[in-house]
């Protein structure tokens, strides 16, 4: 019997979304996930890497190895990382009509009339 999903039917994220992204990521360097965030949102990724930084103090301060803290907060700054690039990929995607085309020149005010006295154009 296939299992009833409790998630909204209305989701911006599938799951194989979410792999997709994690593949890419991991092939391409997480620090190229943490560089394109950090020149769009400087403080998200701050965020992302301080709370990594203190899961893995936490799990430092219960006694676990260098090594095991470290892969701790490398593996929890990825997932975080990808959660948040797969977010403003689906929001992209859901807004990519009415986003404005980055190849547009942009807007330029169009050059006024001269008037009459009463205001309208000659």
């Amino acid at each position: 019997m296939p299992r009833r999903s409790n998630c909204a039917s209305d989701a911006t994220i599938l799951a194989a979304e979410l792999k997709k992204t994690h593949e890419t990521a991991a092939q391409q360097g997480f620090d190229v996930l943490l560089n394109r965030l950090a020149a769009r949102e400087c403080d998200l990724a701050a965020y992302i890497i301080a709370s990594a930084f203190q899961i893995s103090e936490t799990v430092r301060e219960f006694g676990a190895s260098t090594k095991l803290t470290q892969w701790v907060q490398n593996e929890v700054t990825a997932r975080l990382l990808v959660a948040v690039e797969a977010q403003h990929l689906a929001q992209q995607k859901l807004w990519r009509d009415l986003l404005p085309d980055p190849e547009a020149k942009p807007f330029e005010p169009r050059q006024k009339s001269e008037e009459n006295s009463d205001g309208r154009s000659k």
